[in-house]
């Protein structure tokens, strides 16, 4: 085994030890019951309806995986995440095979730089980034996206900048394998089209600078996008739907710019000290006249992921904001492409790695306060409701998320019966109780105007709120 290898085994062990890290402690919540539903749809059209229908899915090629690896494995948690942990290992596996290569193609500082080095450095800056390692820990797309999104970052280093030495048979497979493992991220979540566009502008840019021609990158653009026109009338139809529903996005602002520029660095200290490592790279090697392809490609991609927050449509743009950990220590990750061997850089790169890891722990947190928010409110609800009493969920998924974490078989549990107040009111009628009871669980309305209360209160009288959290209020209407 020679180095290379063994340094990104080494990434992959390390990413994969700290996405198991408590993989089944928390429990499933809001976006992951979405992904169940949609998994466990009795046939191939109630997946597809659940599919158009759900809000958390924005592409289908993650959710036919789970629904094949589930069907093995079961829905436990531990069976719901895997896939999305040992994805999320490959992924900074991947971004240290991308570096590599960018070292080897582009020797900056008096081409001292190690391949090793910049391998492992920027696999371990993606294996410890928080946000990146708290999304593989969940049963939702974005690992799988940047896996198989880094993957085809790597593969464009042979592909078009031409690393593997003269190898020519070699670099036109890879032009097959690189838009396909594009497409494959792409449909795992459609927001990897935004990384795509910044990878193939900054690997145009390379191959300029390599006197390599333009020309090659046509049948690879072409292949991807033929493979993804084949999903196109599903992701049409769902869009359709959910602007129908009262879908729309959250209107952003600067201090949101600012807070996902902040989440793209690593977050806080760590990631201004990523910035500053990767603008002194870059001026060192423009000093010696070499160019630096590793940070244009960070501006790019980030500059994509910025004009997204104004120019895509809602169904995209929740997932815009969470698409920032592709891009995320992509500063860190390219820039460690000019690392040399110097003691100096090396402890650097240390404190950068220790800054990531410990923002870990600050994540973990965050998530764990989040997800208790559903045993809490089966909790309170098994506690408070009698057998045969109701609970009206804000949709599907809600009914999901209170079924699988154990809501008791002898309480109801519906769903809005149409959009707007009218549709509330109706579904109140159906299942309260003949003395006016009835429970409300309010979670991710797909119309954030509807407020349970007002729109009810003046039929069913005022309710009592036996739970409010950032995420989810609970409503009692009756005696």
């Amino acid at each position: 085994m020679n180095r290379s290898t063994a340094t990104l085994l080494l990434v992959f062990a390390v990413a994969l030890a700290v996405r198991l890290a408590g993989l089944g402690r928390l429990p499933l919540w809001y976006d992951e019951a979405g992904a169940l539903e949609v998994i466990t749809a009795p046939d191939r059209d109630a997946m597809r309806e659940a599919y158009v229908r759900s809000e958390v899915g924005k592409g289908p090629f993650f959710y036919v995986f789970l629904r094949v690896f589930t069907s093995v494995f079961g829905t436990g948690l531990i069976a719901l995440r895997l896939p999305s942990a040992i994805a999320g290992a490959v992924a900074a596996a991947a971004a240290g095979a991308w570096a590599a290569g960018l070292s080897r193609a582009f020797p900056v500082c008096g081409g001292r730089g190690s391949p090793e080095v910049a391998a492992l450095f920027a696999g371990l800056a993606i294996a410890l980034h928080p946000l990146s390692a708290a999304l593989a820990r969940e049963a939702r797309s974005f690992a799988f996206c940047g896996a198989f999104l880094f993957a085809s970052a790597a593969g464009s280093v042979i592909a078009y900048l031409g690393v593997a030495g003269v190898d020519p048979a070699r670099e036109r497979r890879w032009r097959i394998y690189t838009p396909l493992l594009a497409a494959l991220g792409t449909s795992a979540h459609l927001c990897g089209g935004f990384f795509v566009a910044g990878l193939v502008a900054a690997t145009a840019g390379g191959m300029l600078a390599r006197g390599r021609p333009l020309r090659l990158l046509v049948p690879g653009a072409a292949l991807y996008l033929i493979v993804l026109a084949a999903e196109l009338p599903l992701n049409i139809e769902k869009t359709a739907i959910f602007y129908a529903a009262g879908g729309g996005g959250p209107e952003v602002s600067w201090r949101d710019i600012a807070h996902y520029a902040r989440v793209l660095l690593g977050g806080g200290p760590a990631g201004y000290a990523v910035a500053a490592v990767a603008i002194y790279l870059s001026w060192r090697g423009r000093r010696e006249g070499r160019v630096l392809l590793p940070l244009a490609a960070g501006v790019i991609s980030f500059g994509c992921v910025v004009a997204a927050q104004f120019l895509v449509t809602p169904i995209l743009i929740g997932g815009v904001r969470y698409m920032a950990w592709l891009a995320a220590p992509l500063a860190a990750v390219l820039a460690a492409a000019a690392l040399g061997r110097g003691p100096g850089r090396s402890l650097l790169g240390a404190i950068l790695l220790a800054a990531l890891a410990t923002g870990n722990f600050a994540q973990a947190g965050e998530q764990r306060v989040y997800a208790e928010d559903w045993r809490e409110v089966v909790s309170r609800l098994a506690a408070g409701a009698a057998p045969g009493d109701a609970v009206l969920a804000s949709g599907r998924t809600v009914c999901t998320a209170l079924r699988y974490h154990g809501l008791p078989g002898s309480i109801v549990v519906a769903d809005l019966r149409g959009p707007g107040p009218e549709g509330l009111r109706a579904a109140a009628r159906e299942v309260k109780r003949a003395d006016g009871r009835f429970f409300v669980v309010w979670s991710h309305p797909r119309d954030r105007s509807l407020d349970p209360p007002a729109v009810l209160a003046g039929e069913f009288g005022p309710p009592v709120e036996i739970l409010a959290s950032p995420a989810i209020r609970v409503f009692r209407f009756g005696p």
